[in-house]
């Protein structure tokens, strides 16, 4: 089983046409084990923009979460591609604690592997609680993040603004590459 694919397309080379993910609006593609359904894959999302603002507690994620411990039959979150041919703005400043504002990927609850994360962008800037992260809280694989800063800089505000790949469990926990101009 497969939750599905998910395309949000705009014209990435426009300089003007602006998305914005409002507070507490997501775009999410999760896979959640149940009786009739005991595995798949989360669907890979990609979203193309000439710009994007994530505000707070607003998010494009995709997830696995696991069966029972030991089950074998496990699946794993998807990829997201993000394609913004301006600034990407992801800004947690007004979120609720312990809410991510910002791009994830994630293995929950003795899942698969966390998907991976892939960034390109003029610019970057990040603030508050906001973040780019996969989290690996499964047996598989953490997903790594690319992100690749095309023309401006990379700016993460605030003691919470954060890029990370992190495992709490025993899978391992992903890379990280950033390449920008500016950091």
């Amino acid at each position: 089983n497969i939750a599905g694919q998910a395309l949000i397309a705009g014209d990435p080379t426009a300089a003007s046409p602006a998305s914005a993910i409002q507070s507490r609006s997501l775009i999410l593609k999760n896979m959640k084990p149940s009786k009739s359904t005991r595995f798949g894959n989360a669907g890979n999302i990609t979203f193309n923009a000439g710009s994007l603002v994530i505000l707070s507690d607003g998010g494009i994620s995709t997830g696995t979460f696991g069966g029972a411990r030991g089950d074998p039959h496990v699946g794993n979150a998807g990829n997201i591609l993000i394609n913004v041919a301006g600034l990407l703005s992801i800004d947690g400043s007004q979120a609720t604690p312990g809410v991510l504002t910002g791009i994830s990927s994630g293995s929950h609850l003795n899942a698969g592997a966390a998907g991976r994360i892939a960034v390109t962008a003029g610019a970057i800037s990040i603030a508050g609680a906001g973040g780019i992260n996969v989290v690996n809280k499964g047996r598989g694989g953490g997903g790594g993040i690319n992100i690749d800063v095309t023309s401006g800089g990379l700016t993460l505000s605030g003691p919470l603004a954060q890029i990370s790949a992190t495992a709490t469990m025993s899978g391992r926990a992903g890379t990280i590459s950033i390449t920008a101009p500016n950091v």
